[in-house]
């Protein structure tokens, strides 16, 4: 889904107007919220508990995307639906990792390399398969409510962990 996301922001960003404006904008967009709102982000998680804090992350993440579609062929506000993204993944993504620990704590090393596999097969997929099969059946919009649609099932599944209170030890 995150990748996705990218592809449908870059093509948008580095098509349209100044792509390098565009381009450049967007990867400061997704940084700065990283530096600033990361160890904040942390926190909330620990506060929280992972599971509750990767259904919010996830659902966060899916409404980060909305904007995206009243943004289509606006090359110079990528930006908007880039900070807003990476703003909600300085919550999910911490959940993610300390989720590992009360999936598999008997192995978290091995949990995690899976985890990870997994994870880098699902972006290679939305950029090789997905995002490409998506724009052909829709543009942009169809990339952008594809990757709602899989961050709500992520936000589901983290709402699953809550209800069988995954993080609960």
């Amino acid at each position: 889904a995150q990748n996705m996301l990218f592809i449908a922001l870059l093509v948008s960003a580095g098509t349209q107007g100044s792509a390098s404006v565009g381009l450049s904008s967007f990867f400061v967009a997704m940084l700065l919220p990283s530096v600033l709102l990361g160890p904040l982000g942390g926190a909330l998680v620990d506060r929280m508990g992972p599971s509750r804090a990767y259904a919010l992350g996830g659902a966060l993440r899916a409404a980060a995307i909305i904007p995206g579609f009243l943004f289509l062929g606006e090359a110079h506000l990528v930006w908007v639906v880039a900070v807003l993204y990476s703003t909600a993944s300085q919550l999910f993504t911490p959940a993610e990792f300390a989720l590992v620990h009360h999936v598999q704590g008997r192995l978290p090393g091995r949990t995690y390399s899976a985890i990870t596999i997994a994870q880098y097969s699902g972006q290679a997929a939305g950029i090789l398969v997905l995002a490409p099969l998506f724009y052909f059946l829709g543009g942009q919009a169809a990339v952008l409510a594809a990757a709602v649609l899989a961050f709500a099932g992520v936000a589901v599944s983290g709402l699953e962990m809550v209800r069988r209170q995954v993080d609960a030890s």
